[in-house]
């Protein structure tokens, strides 16, 4: 016996790849150039700074549909990019349990404790195995919902999403409650430039702040 695990088979170029195509559609949707993560980057707050101005009429005169075009790309996109985040964290933590056993069983000539030492990386390499399938399972269920609130909301607790779905819908279940967008908030809430429902910003930061 030898010490072994199992490979995933993901193709990260083509993920990446399918990702760059989703922020290309993305910002077409927006009626601008093409930018490289213009999802994740964007430093829109509201549905019409989103789009370009040779747009805007149109955009905001079919808003749902435009809307939901954005969020189910900005979705898929954020799905993509924690299905990349596992298969890295897969191949990471297996390499630091190649090197921790090769560490372990150095000089070792004792065949029944090489053997356990062998034996139980092996098992931390299922263990990491079955937290990726775990995960991949986590992946597929997401991008079969679409973007549902909770969907959405586990994206960008995760940091694949930003402020992108925060923009386009403007509901405030999809505020990123984190330190930056806590005091960019508390800033615009500070100077009188909030223009949102107070009571719809409590109700939804309670959960968050859990």
């Amino acid at each position: 016996m030898s010490f072994h695990y199992t490979e995933d088979d993901a193709d990260l170029s083509g993920l990446i790849s399918a990702k760059l195509d989703l922020d290309r559609i993305f910002t077409k949707l927006r009626g601008d150039t093409v930018q490289y993560n213009d999802i994740v980057d964007t430093t829109a707050t509201e549905f019409s700074d989103l789009v370009s101005d040779s747009i805007r009429t149109v955009a905001t005169e079919n808003q749902d549909s435009w809307q939901s075009a954005m969020m189910a790309c900005i979705c898929a996109h954020g799905v993509i990019d924690q299905w990349i985040s596992d298969i890295r964290w897969y191949r990471d933590r297996i390499d630091e349990i190649q090197a921790d056993f090769s560490s372990s069983v150095t000089e070792v000539d004792d065949f029944t404790e090489y053997s356990a030492i062998e034996s139980s990386h092996i098992s931390q390499a299922q263990n990491a195995y079955e937290q990726l399938e775990i995960k991949s399972d986590s992946c597929s269920d997401m991008l079969a919902a679409g973007p549902t609130p909770e969907t959405v909301r586990q994206l960008i607790e995760a940091g694949h999403l930003g402020m992108a779905p925060f923009a386009v819908t403007g509901d405030y279940v999809y505020y990123p409650y984190d330190e930056s967008s806590a005091e960019d908030l508390a800033e615009r809430i500070r100077t009188g430039d909030f223009g949102g429902n107070y009571d719809d910003l409590h109700e939804a930061a309670a959960p968050a702040a859990l």
